[in-house]
């Protein structure tokens, strides 16, 4: 029974890996190139205001820089919100990693990205944070559980 259950659980983590590579994929394909973002006014910059992006789609911000209200480019360009990773060279895409394990604590789905931007995803001092990792576990965690439920039931 045991054995059994052990070999759902890795089953399991193998589609639940597949799936997260495809959903990490899913948000680094944006369709925006760096000279598209400048033309509009690059969405991702600090100078917009905290409020751009992060939860305010189809509002009014208002830029840091100069006070001035302006129509959210969240709500003008559809795909270009702050969790939408812009292919562009596609090394940000290509370089997600994904790993599995089941173990007695349970099932462990881990994913990353080893591009050498990825480590600026937490903003900085001109880019405001892009919560890529938050988009993929919110669209991951209900096939995530299915599957568990699958062990756990069937197990």
């Amino acid at each position: 029974m045991q054995a059994k259950m052990e070999q759902r659980a890795r089953r399991a983590g193998k589609v639940v890996a597949a799936r997260a590579r495809q959903i990490a994929q899913k948000y680094s394909s944006g369709r925006y190139s760096s000279k598209m973002l400048e033309m509009i006014g690059r969405p991702y910059a600090v100078s917009h205001g905290t409020s751009l992006g992060l939860g305010l789609q189809g509002k009014v911000a208002r830029s840091a820089k100069t006070g001035k209200q302006h129509a959210s480019a969240w709500a003008l360009y559809p795909g270009i919100g702050p969790s939408m990773i812009n292919e562009q060279t596609g090394t940000f895409k290509r370089l997600w990693q994904v790993r599995y394990h089941y173990s007695s604590s349970g099932l462990v789905i881990s994913y990353w990205n080893t591009a050498p931007h990825a480590k600026f995803m937490a903003g900085t001092t001109i880019m405001i944070p892009r919560p890529v990792q938050v988009a993929i576990n919110t669209e991951l965690r209900p096939f995530f559980l299915e599957q568990v439920r699958g062990i756990v039931w069937f197990g």
